[in-house]
């Protein structure tokens, strides 16, 4: 829930991860780093469908909320044991989420200025430097009971969400520095988010799954999930002025591998001495744009054409990015084969001989030979 606060935090954490441009399409292939991923364990029983999730003592194991005065506390949503209407809002809110239980926070709030609540975890292990992990989470603006559906300052889409990963330790905002860290109005904490739903892209009623890659600086352990956007650069829009969102499934894990492959497509592979072949690379993984080196002749484009004199063998070398902006590279190669030019001589290459006598011609250079006699000796006479 969110009452009126007027801090600001601002996070000094040098040497943040950096983030890629790109979704996280495969779900990860390491293992989940993510404790009570879904927010099903809880550490006391739950008998209110609206539970405050406060920086101490909260009710959802390994989680808790970024403050203890009430005043910006995420809350907790558990069906177990409760069967609700099916024209109430938990029942709508919770219909296409898994498990029974959920996190609700306020990523803009009315009255508040920029108010905003989060939910937070300690990693089960260390993010490792250089690495690539996979995120995402299914989150859904809250839609109230229908038929009626007040209060309208919930019937709102928003584009304001995020994740932020760090080592700096929980994050209290109330206690954090002696209270220095508070610059301004509202709740935000002033972090930069390695991953965040695209600017625009408009959270309603329904389920979406937010995901995307980042490489680690290495050491982040905890995670904050929530709005890390001032008002003027949150897209708001809808007939309220604040804007509550459900959380679930959170899973993080290091992204799969992607290996760099090439190979090279030769077209013809064998040819006569004085034909040409065209080399073009066939190239698999990595991330693009891919760079091309080819040797002999130091060519940098994807395909080229030689003309060889005998055979040959060509190297490339392809280039990527590759996961977290780490290189790769990747060698090939092909031979050419290059059947030489037949020279063909024929001994004598004139000859005068009387009527009734006969001459021998001899044929050299060749592997087979057909006269227009129909021989096919190399000597006729």
């Amino acid at each position: 829930m969110i009452k009126l606060n007027n801090s600001l935090l601002l996070i000094s954490y040098i040497g943040f991860t950096t983030a890629l441009n790109a979704q996280c399409t495969n779900g990860g292939c390491g293992p989940q780093l993510i404790l009570n991923p879904s927010f099903e364990v809880t550490t006391q029983p739950i008998t209110l469908n609206n539970t405050v999730i406060p920086f101490s003592g909260s009710p959802i194991q390994s989680w808790r909320g970024t403050d203890d005065t009430g005043a910006s506390t995420p809350d907790y949503f558990n069906l177990q044991g409760v069967t609700p209407s099916p024209t109430s809002q938990y029942f709508y809110n919770s219909a296409c989420m898994t498990g029974a239980g959920q996190v609700g926070v306020y990523t803009r709030a009315a009255g508040s200025g920029n108010a905003r609540e989060y939910i937070q975890a300690q990693l089960i292990n260390p993010l490792v430097a250089g690495r690539q992990y996979c995120f995402s989470m299914v989150v859904k603006s809250r839609q109230t009971s229908s038929p009626p559906a007040p209060p309208a300052n919930i019937l709102t889409q928003c584009d304001g969400m995020g994740v932020w990963f760090h080592n700096i330790g929980l994050i209290d905002i109330n206690s954090m520095n002696g209270g220095q860290q508070f610059l301004g109005p509202g709740s935000i904490i002033n972090a930069n988010a390695q991953i965040q739903n695209p600017s625009g892209n408009l959270i309603g009623v329904a389920c979406q799954t937010i995901s995307g890659v980042f490489c680690a600086q290495g050491g982040e352990n905890f995670i904050v999930i929530g709005n890390f956007r001032d008002n003027i650069n949150t897209v708001m829009v809808g007939s309220g002025t604040s804007n509550y969102m459900y959380i679930d499934d959170v899973s993080l894990k290091e992204s799969c591998t992607n290996p760099l492959t090439a190979s090279v497509i030769a077209s013809p592979l064998s040819l006569c001495g004085g034909d040409c072949s065209n080399l073009s690379a066939s190239v698999t993984g990595g991330n693009v744009p891919y760079t091309y080196t080819w040797q002999p002749g130091g060519q940098s484009t994807s395909a080229i054409t030689v003309c060889p004199n005998s055979t040959a063998t060509y190297t490339l070398q392809v280039g990527s990015a590759g996961a977290c902006l780490t290189p790769q590279t990747y060698s090939t190669s092909v031979t050419i084969n290059v059947t030489p030019p037949i020279i063909v001589s024929v001994s004598p290459s004139a000859a005068t001989i009387c009527l009734g006598t006969s001459t021998t011609l001899t044929a050299t250079g060749g592997g087979t030979y057909a006269w227009s006699t129909t021989e096919t000796t190399s000597n006729i006479t």
